[in-house]
């Protein structure tokens, strides 16, 4: 079978961003660097008034305009023809829109509008209409309503819809291979910093119908997708000047709740409103228990002189505490989850224009304010991590973060085979894509791991399954050993597919956290001013269709780093890895797959935990890390109710025998 190889791209890590001086951060520091109780960006979100009766009319009219020029966009067979000018088609259409007083006139102006481009006169077979069980999701023409667009509106979008459409549009085409969506005939705008207030609407409504037709994941956003187009309306409308415009763009993009969504090329604006500054301090921070905490010394020397040791958990920086910046930060950051959002937001917090910043932190029980030195450059000395070593003595760690094909050529993997156990510690992006070269060692015959979804010329917004790819050959010399995989929230994209690869070896187990959830190889989205963000172009599922995006790869038994271990120098999912591989037990005894059982899944009301003694512990928890149900099995005899839960993607964790063992459940 024909490999598809997935080239995909991830979040700049922290430690290179920094020390390449080009780092993103995402906060409310002002222009000297300092935190402010309340940003001008996020003051920005806050000024748009509740519109009124008219302006609300407006409003709907805008959001159907939006509607009715993204269809005719990516639907209609003329714009291939013609190589129609869309965005001035839109410019012209927004202030004729505007000054209509009642929707009898709006209607009759796109009609007219739409009747420009031409009759239809090629139409689609019924049976070209791919059957149920291919379908992942069915596009959206809800909107497409008689009662609010007219017979005749309705009656020309649905000849369009049926219509035979050409492969030159120059507005989407698709990469080959992979087939995830290329927009790159888009106008980029690059001189305009500022966009008047028709392009500003060309950038929301290109934006909004990108996601609406070619985004695979458009049913995990939280927030109904037109509701979107409502709220952003008057944000985009209202923008005062380039700043209020591109902070638009940024809460827009973190809408769609993609951990690829991040800025893609340098825009001066977008980089100062999202927390951008010139001097860091040359130390790691995360989210460890909720809490900022230390982890790490980017520069030995220069970290060292700032007073703080790893496990310090900071609370304010320069007066504001860390919970009201992560407040703040939250609607312009891009992440799959909450546990993605934290750790981008994470990646920036000590920043600052100025030379020195003031932290207030907590050593122990002891809390006290510092000022630290901010520094412009530095040199970044982290120890360097060897790709392949023996641990343990008889273990084999994997780090592919570091690796190069030349690690395991079949020489070197004659004694890595004979291991007792492996660890991959994928808490990294791998170096190379070694899915299929390093993946073959590990199976014993062909598997299929993960498949696909994508749409096409002829159904926009139709997303169907494609087989994934194949890993392995018939090998009876495979790796016997026990292999365990580290994850985290830095476990993104490619790292998560190679997760997926691996996770069919026999004798795996996969331990940590959330990962990051974005997976599929990523399509550039380009609005007025040549901002620059991704999206996951393609869907990526198991073979099951189970998904991956937001929920990420779902460990079989939860190990998170505590401040206590970070302190000791102690890496507990590390150490927890060793303690499988040398265990009596065989890995599947450490597996979800084995331990509980939940039943049914999907589910509509409620599921039952098999395999869980009545002293365990259930929580079970949303995309965005909240908790929406906590007991005990013994409350109800192991049921626990969801029904009143929304539809989606849950987590959930039992507590049983001193682990947490974590599965997905779908509430239909």
């Amino acid at each position: 079978m024909k490999k598809v190889v997935l080239f995909i791209l991830m979040y700049c890590s922290s430690i290179g961003m920094i020390a390449a001086n080009t780092s993103l951060i995402l906060g409310n520091q002002n222009q000297n660097g300092s935190f402010s109780s309340k940003s001008q960006t996020q003051a920005v979100a806050n000024d748009v008034i509740s519109p009124n009766s008219s302006e609300s009319e407006q409003i709907e009219n805008l959001a159907l305009l939006c509607k009715v020029w993204g269809f005719v966009k990516y639907h209609h067979p003329k714009i291939s023809l013609n190589k129609t000018d869309m965005d001035k088609e839109l410019c012209d259409l927004i202030p004729q829109i505007k000054a209509v007083t009642n929707k009898e006139e709006r209607n009759t102006i796109l009609s007219n509008w739409v009747n420009n481009f031409g009759e239809i006169t090629e139409f689609m077979p019924d049976s070209n209409f791919p059957d149920a069980e291919e379908i992942k999701l069915m596009p959206d023409y809800s909107w497409i309503d008689k009662n609010e667009l007219g017979d005749a509106l309705v009656a020309q979008l649905e000849n369009i819809k049926k219509a035979v459409r050409s492969e030159n549009n120059p507005y989407i085409s698709f990469f080959p291979g992979v087939q995830n969506p290329d927009f790159s005939g888009e106008k980029t705008y690059s001189l305009i910093q500022y966009p008047t207030e028709q392009y500003r609407l060309v950038a929301l409504f290109r934006y909004w119908n990108i996601i609406q037709y070619y985004f695979p994941n458009r049913h995990l956003i939280d927030d109904n997708w037109h509701d979107v187009l409502r709220e952003f309306i008057p944000q985009f409308l209202s923008a005062k000047d380039k700043y209020e415009y591109k902070y638009s763009v940024l809460a827009l993009w973190a809408k769609i709740k993609d951990s690829h969504a991040f800025i893609a090329k340098w825009d001066k604006v977008l980089y100062e409103i999202s927390g951008y500054r010139n001097n860091s301090v040359p130390v790691g921070i995360k989210f460890v228990e909720n809490k900022a905490v230390i982890t790490e010394y980017f520069n030995q020397d220069l970290g060292k002189k700032t007073g703080l040791l790893p496990g310090d958990i900071i609370e304010t920086i320069d007066g504001v505490s860390v919970e009201d910046i992560v407040k703040e930060r939250l609607p312009i950051t891009p992440g799959s989850n909450y546990t993605t959002q934290l750790r981008n937001i994470a990646s920036y917090l000590l920043m600052s224009n100025n030379n020195e910043i003031q932290v207030k932190y907590k050593r122990n029980d002891l809390v006290e304010t510092k000022t630290i030195t901010c520094y412009s450059d530095y040199s970044v000395d982290l120890p360097y991590i060897d790709a392949i070593q023996t641990i343990d003595s008889d273990i084999t760690y994997i780090y592919p973060g570091t690796i190069e094909e030349s690690d395991y050529t079949p020489d070197k993997m004659k004694k890595i085979l004979e291991s007792k156990g492996m660890i991959i510690d994928m808490r990294c992006y791998p170096n190379i894509f070694m899915v299929f070269s390093f993946g073959k060692y590990l199976i014993p015959e062909p598997t299929q791991f993960a498949k696909f979804t994508n749409t096409n010329y002829s159904y926009p917004g139709l997303f169907t399954y494609r087989d994934g790819d194949i890993l392995g050959e018939t090998n009876p010399d495979y790796f016997k050993g026990k292999i365990v995989i580290i994850v985290n929230e830095e476990t993104q994209s490619q790292a998560e597919y190679t997760t997926m690869a691996f996770q069919t070896a026999p004798n795996v187990c996969v331990i940590g956290s959330t990962t990051a959830g974005a997976d599929g190889n990523v399509s550039t989205i380009i609005l007025p001013g040549n901002l620059q963000t991704y999206i996951s172009g393609i869907g990526v599922y198991y073979p099951d269709g189970t998904e991956t995006q937001r929920v990420g790869i779902v460990p079989d038994i939860e190990v998170k780093p505590t401040i206590e271990g970070i302190r000791n120098g102690i890496d507990e999912p590390l150490q927890k890895a060793i303690e499988i591989i040398n265990s009596e037990s065989g890995i599947k005894n450490h597996s979800a797959d084995n331990a509980i059982l939940l039943y049914p899944n999907p589910v509509t009301e409620g599921f039952y935990i098999k395999g869980a003694n009545v002293a365990s512990r259930v929580s079970v928890s949303d995309m965005q890390g909240r908790t929406v149900f906590v007991g005990n099995v013994s409350d109800s005899d192991g049921y626990v109710n969801i029904g009143s839960l929304s539809k989606g993607t849950y987590i959930v964790r039992v507590e049983i025998d001193n682990r947490i063992i974590q599965k997905k459940i779908i509430k239909m």
